[in-house]
């Protein structure tokens, strides 16, 4: 089964052909966000689709919580 993609448009996981490890708790997602192709590294692909994350997140009203 395929993971279904962000449809509301701009660059979402699928545009950019990346896709986040994603961890769903009480009142909490974290993301985990690394390029697996390039050896578990960081990219600029990776805070491409933070940034997405985070816009969608802040027209829900999402606040960041502290650990």
């Amino acid at each position: 089964m395929r993971a279904p993609c962000d449809v509301r448009g701009g660059q979402g996981p699928c545009e950019i052909g990346h896709h986040p490890d994603i961890h769903i708790t009480w009142q909490r997602i974290r993301f985990e966000i690394t390029t697996h192709d390039a050896g578990n590294q960081l990219t600029e692909r990776d805070f491409q689709l933070a940034r997405h994350i985070d816009a969608i997140a802040a027209g829900h009203g999402a606040t960041e919580l502290s650990d």
